[in-house]
């Protein structure tokens, strides 16, 4: 469980969700133009006629290398951020599937990936140990479409906190588990909770074994180590 503030979808101003709306478009768009050039990369590379054997073979590679991206961009095109942390130091990184630069001259940072060590705040963080957040916001979409958003202030100090007390902080896993059932296995990695994140992440490369009652979420966790 998590101790913090909840703030519901209905206590934000049309205009927070206007912004995280926007940001996520120029994710979007950053992702479209990352594909259209991969796209472009692996038809170019593929008319190439006889070619040297040295030539084939980087060609392959940048096929493959290309056709990797591709891939991992339309696995996310519907569910591409989720999630975002504001520090205390002021600094704030949205969480997502896939880690984004800008195109810019620093390649600033603009969405990170869910397993790197920036984002473990997200899955770790309480209001007892915050690990440096003042507040971890989960955002809801369908396809790129922003639908809900649920904030959790770990600041129990923090001035901009309504009021609207959770204890839990558990709104967005409960909606997870509530939601309609398919026959197939969800995607974990917007809900993945304190324990589970510990295990994915677990340095120890042998044999792991994780015990768990039914629906606990063992087989997922163990096809996120994968």
């Amino acid at each position: 469980m998590r101790a913090g503030v909840e703030l519901s979808n209905s206590e934000f101003p049309d205009d927070e969700l206007r912004r995280e709306q926007e940001f996520i478009d120029g994710l979007y768009a950053r992702v479209d133009v990352l594909r259209g050039d991969a796209e472009v990369s692996v038809t170019d590379a593929l008319a190439q006629g006889n070619t040297p054997m040295q030539a084939r073979l980087e060609r392959d590679i940048l096929v493959a290398e290309r056709s990797g991206l591709l891939a991992a961009l339309n696995a996310v095109d519907g569910s591409l951020c989720f999630g975002r942390i504001d520090l205390a130091s002021g600094d704030t990184h949205h969480i997502g599937r896939i880690g984004l630069r800008a195109d810019d001259a620093d390649r600033t940072p603009v969405l990170i990936d869910w397993r790197a060590d920036v984002a473990r705040p997200f899955y770790l963080a309480t209001g007892h140990t915050p690990m440096g957040l003042r507040r971890r916001r989960h955002i809801s979409t369908e396809g790129r479409r922003v639908t809900a958003l649920h904030d959790e202030i770990l600041d129990l100090g923090d001035e901009t906190r309504t009021g609207h007390e959770d204890p839990t902080g558990d709104a967005v896993l409960l909606a997870a588990l509530n939601s309609a059932r398919t026959g197939r296995m969800g995607d974990i990695v917007r809900t993945i909770q304190a324990d589970q994140d510990r295990i994915i992440r677990a340095p120890h490369r042998g044999v792991l074994v994780v015990e768990g009652g039914p629906g606990t979420g063992k087989t997922a966790v163990a096809l996120h180590r994968a």
